[in-house]
């Protein structure tokens, strides 16, 4: 697997746990605070680290050449759904 596609695949479970931080903050199940929420870092922050690393993997795919359209992790990502 390539260093791209690793990034790819942390960048798309970062999302997944940014989007369930917000989801979980417009529509609590309950109405305390979690301890987790105290532990990890504020949503902001997390929204802000988000966007530096989807700007980090942006930069670094412009820069990587790919030799076809049909990549290994293009193929690898097809698996993991």
């Amino acid at each position: 697997m390539t260093a791209s596609c690793d990034a790819a695949i942390l960048l798309s479970e970062q999302v997944k746990e940014t989007e369930q931080r917000i989801l979980d903050f417009l529509y609590p199940q309950a109405h305390t605070v979690d301890l987790a929420d105290l532990r990890e870092p504020a949503l902001l922050d997390e929204l802000k680290a988000l966007q530096r690393s989807a700007s980090e993997f942006e930069n670094g795919s412009q820069k990587a050449q790919v030799s076809s359209p049909e990549t290994s992790c293009t193929k690898l990502t097809a698996k993991r759904t």
